[in-house]
């Protein structure tokens, strides 16, 4: 994805940037997702309910995001709404690799 934000964010990227915030950032919310995944498990496989729940908060956390910056800053609706999609699948991924460390049984017993 490096050449489509270079293309779109190119008027507000950083010249470098910085990565420990980007990593903070992704630690917050890998914990944050850990955190929520048990309170929303509704029983089934891990991949279904971890794709269930991942594309749920790549919703949640990017699609609001990507509308406001379009509103306040000077990026396009279309490269925001391509991010968005991005973050969906990311995070589909990422709440699949959650529920697999969870486990399917360990979330129900502890529900």
């Amino acid at each position: 994805m490096g050449g489509f934000y270079d293309t779109h964010l190119a008027a507000v990227a950083r010249d470098v940037p910085k990565m420990p915030f980007v990593i903070l950032g992704y630690l917050v919310l890998a914990l944050l997702m850990a955190y929520m995944f048990p309170l929303g498990y509704k029983g089934g496989s891990a991949v279904t309910e971890g794709l269930r729940f991942g594309i749920l908060i790549g919703l949640l956390w990017t699609l609001p995001l990507q509308l406001v910056f379009h509103g306040l800053l000077n990026l396009g609706l279309t490269g925001g709404l391509i991010d968005a999609g991005w973050h969906v699948v990311e995070q589909g991924v990422g709440g699949i690799i959650i529920a697999m460390v969870y486990g399917a049984g360990a979330v129900s017993e502890s529900s």
